[in-house]
């Protein structure tokens, strides 16, 4: 399946996975199928483009938050396996950011990122001094 996340991106250019890695896009960890079934979406169409951008956002997050790239250290010829709890916070945030779409809502209680989140980056984020 292929995403046009030239808008998104305000490029214009191509949109295929190919496009997206040489745009400096990294695979996504996790795949739509395992967001869709972690938010249970299954039988409902019409969001791929949007899962597509919330794992791409939580991914690039969550790197963010180790201080490295994951694909750079796990997952290759050579390395370990991708973690499985890496995976499952990227699958958090990403679930959590496509069901709290909005900036701020009105008359509702506010809600913060899955609070394991920090808790899981933190056994495999590299700490620099």
């Amino acid at each position: 399946m292929v995403f046009d996340f030239g808008p998104l991106l305000g490029t214009g250019v191509g949109n295929s996975a190919q496009d997206l890695q040489e745009m400096g896009f990294n695979m996504a960890i996790v795949t739509e199928a395992e967001l869709i079934a972690q938010l249970g979406l299954e039988g409902i169409t019409g969001h791929e483009a949007m899962l597509a951008q919330k794992i791409a956002a939580a991914q690039a997050h969550v790197e963010r938050l180790l201080g490295f790239k994951i694909e750079a250290q796990f997952g290759g010829e050579d390395q370990e396996p991708i973690p499985e709890p890496l995976r499952e916070a990227v699958l958090q945030l990403a679930a959590w950011w496509f069901e709290q779409r909005e900036a701020g809502l009105t008359g509702t209680i506010v809600t913060t990122p899955p609070h394991s989140l920090p808790d899981i980056v933190a056994e495999y984020r590299e700490w620099t001094f």
